[in-house]
């Protein structure tokens, strides 16, 4: 009972700065950005937004750029040792289909 009685005048004591219904009163704030200092804030928060944007897109390009590099080299792999192991009459459908899958593989992972 002890215990019931303390959480329970503890609770009474807590005060309530605020309801939850009251708005938040933004036209300071708005004022403030469209005076210089505020528009200047805004310029450079822009920029800085802009500046992440364009690291992203040339990391996204940069990344794409490698994967196709990447596929490209393997398919010039494939086809050079698909082409050497014809000629030397060694190519049988188990290296055929090993090739094709490595192939396919990386072709089709994005995809």
């Amino acid at each position: 009972m002890n215990e019931e009685s303390n959480t329970h005048s503890i609770a009474e004591r807590i005060p309530v700065t605020q309801e939850l219904d009251d708005e938040v009163d933004f036209s300071p704030f708005f004022d403030y950005l469209q005076s210089a200092q505020g528009h200047e804030i805004a310029s450079r928060v822009l920029s800085l937004v802009e500046d992440i944007k364009k690291a992203a897109l040339d990391k996204n390009f940069s990344h794409a750029r490698f994967n196709r590099g990447l596929e490209a080299g393997v398919l010039v792999v494939a086809i050079v040792v698909i082409a050497g192991l014809s000629i030397i009459g060694k190519l049988n459908s188990t290296v055929g289909i090993l090739l094709g899958s490595v192939v396919g593989y990386f072709f089709g992972r994005n995809k």
